[in-house]
């Protein structure tokens, strides 16, 4: 499944009302609970077709009237089933994953999480003549995690595509 594949439109009723089918409708300050099928990870999904599309694509799309593509569908609360319209904003996958450093949820490298309080460390540690090889051990990550934290930028401290009210 590519979250990023063009979506067919425009969408006839019976694919809307398919659609909707999945989930109620509610305040718009409350997250909609997409209740159709979805990934090991929690996120809704959707079949057009042979092709299956992620719940919030479809979602920001019927609201919005147009294909978010070539972007990605952010959400404001985290919450992967949401299809609440006002939880969707567009970014890149750089606003996503400095979007989600923002909160506080760390960036996945491998398996390990690397919070940015880690980074924090890394650099002072690195600074203070730690060997990278200590470091590693110390944070249980790898050299070349290491490297990247040091290096930086990350993706996500830099935007091509800045979120607004009006999405």
């Amino acid at each position: 499944m590519s979250k990023l594949r063009p979506l067919p439109m425009p969408f006839d009723a019976s694919l809307i009302n398919r659609f909707r089918s999945f989930y109620a409708e509610g305040d718009l300050e409350v997250c909609w609970g997409w209740e159709g099928a979805a990934t090991p990870r929690g996120r809704g999904h959707f079949g057009i077709g042979d092709t299956t599309y992620y719940a919030p694509r479809i979602a920001y799309a019927l609201h919005h009237g147009s294909d978010p593509h070539p972007y990605h569908v952010c959400h404001t609360c985290d919450n992967p089933r949401c299809v609440n319209p006002k939880h969707l904003w567009l970014g890149t996958h750089a606003d996503n994953m400095r979007d989600r450093w923002a909160k506080g949820k760390g960036m996945t490298q491998g398996r390990r999480k690397v919070w940015q309080k880690d980074v924090e460390g890394i650099k002072r540690l690195r600074a203070e003549g730690v060997p990278w090889r200590a470091i590693s051990a110390r944070f249980g990550i790898g050299l070349t995690t290491i490297r990247r934290a040091l290096k930086g930028p990350y993706p996500w401290e830099t935007s091509t595509y800045e979120q607004s009210d009006s999405q």
